[in-house]
């Protein structure tokens, strides 16, 4: 972990525990800004900065630009509110019942809930309600985006909805354990919209962030979540620890809660896991180093064509373009992965390829058109340095 992880921990860590910051150590204000802004957490980050002294803050342009990541933040989390408003009047005017998860609920446990920054508002219905909730939501004005297995994604404003019809899972312990939860495991805010029980809330704000971890990374956002939600009623920590141990994940809970201690100074009336160094500096890489949702440390992708290098270290046009060609068509078992399908018919590799270019161009939305856009450009340099003999 180097100097601007530590500092950008450091002062999470305050900001969770509610003190006051004097004075920071040296700091690279553009590595801080960076590592914020891969986090999504620029707005809080700002905010947390506007407490220190006028002589510690950042250099003036930099302090400009966190003080505009907070008010960014704060005006996307008013618009953002406004489009969930809609949906949830929406939704209630036709008696629809469905279960708030994620993002919309653990941004109550932050003593800022307007700068917990959200990709999506997530709730879970029935197949029954789902199909209901979309046409309903349809008719007042949701634009559909795309569908994918048991997930609906609508769009207001620019905001987008996923319509869920269950619970995230990680293993087969998980999986009944979330079945039988959304049988029986919800508190009622009123008489269509319901939460999770405290303690199944920080249970399955830990799931997530496994989830993550497992298909590419988690960034610090979830364990922010974790540790608020602990601080604000440390006894679900042994109780929590009880449900994943009934679900066989004992130790990966163990591990995360032990981390959210040592990073955040969780309080913790039970005892976790110790942590070597060398695990902890493995979290480090996936989590600090990852991003929002580990982008930053994967090995596919626009990753894997930076980090391309031959076997003495060096980057050629010849690595770059293997890094292009493993861009578009990954290894066999990363794709029987995404694919499951591929595991009783490896036969079927060609078709998935094409499958997650389809799911790639439909599913990623925004992120599609600039991929694509982008991706002729990359082969054109590519070939003409492979020609020509240039890095």
């Amino acid at each position: 972990m180097n100097q601007t992880e530590q500092v950008f921990l450091s002062l999470l860590r305050d900001y969770v525990c509610g003190q006051k910051l004097k004075a920071l150590p040296t700091v690279d204000w553009q590595a801080l800004y960076n590592l914020a802004q891969s986090h999504n957490v620029t707005g809080l980050v700002g905010r947390i900065l506007a407490d220190l002294p006028t002589d510690h803050r950042p250099p003036k342009a930099l302090a400009v630009a966190f003080r505009q990541g907070m008010g960014q933040t704060l005006m996307a989390y008013e618009k953002r509110m406004a489009a969930v408003q809609v949906m949830e009047q929406t939704l209630t005017d036709a008696h629809i019942p469905y279960l708030k998860v994620k993002g919309a609920c653990t941004a109550a446990a932050y003593p800022d809930p307007s700068l917990r920054t959200c990709g999506d508002t997530d709730i879970v219905l029935t197949p029954e309600h789902q199909r209901e909730a979309v046409q309903t939501l349809e008719q007042r004005g949701f634009a559909k985006k795309v569908t994918h297995d048991d997930v609906v994604m609508l769009t207001l404003h620019g905001f987008e909805f996923e319509l869920h019809t269950r619970l995230e899972s990680i293993n087969d312990g998980s999986r009944a354990l979330l079945a039988n939860l959304l049988r029986r495991k919800w508190h009622t805010i009123n008489q269509n919209i319901w939460v999770l029980q405290p303690v199944y809330a920080v249970y399955y704000t830990v799931l997530h962030l496994l989830h993550h971890i497992k298909t590419g990374g988690a960034g610090v956002r979830m364990l922010l979540d974790t540790d608020l939600l602990l601080r604000k009623d440390p006894t679900l920590a042994p109780q929590v620890l009880e449900l994943a141990e009934r679900s066989g994940l004992e130790r990966s809970f163990g591990c995360i809660l032990a981390l959210c201690k040592q990073w955040l100074d969780t309080p913790l009336p039970c005892s976790v896991p110790a942590l070597d160094t060398d695990t902890v500096e493995k979290f480090a890489a996936v989590i600090l180093g990852g991003g929002v949702f580990g982008h930053g440390n994967g090995n596919t992708g626009a990753v894997f064509l930076a980090r391309q290098k031959a076997a003495d270290g060096s980057k050629t046009p010849f690595t770059r373009l293997v890094a292009l060609f493993r861009y578009c068509f990954p290894k066999a078992d990363y794709m029987a992965y995404q694919f499951p399908y591929l595991i009783r018919r490896p036969c079927l590799l060609p078709f998935a390829y094409l499958h997650r270019f389809c799911r790639g161009l439909f599913r990623n939305r925004t992120h599609s058109a600039a991929a694509l856009q982008a991706l002729p450009a990359k082969i054109k340099v590519l070939l003409c340095c492979t020609r020509c003999g240039r890095s």
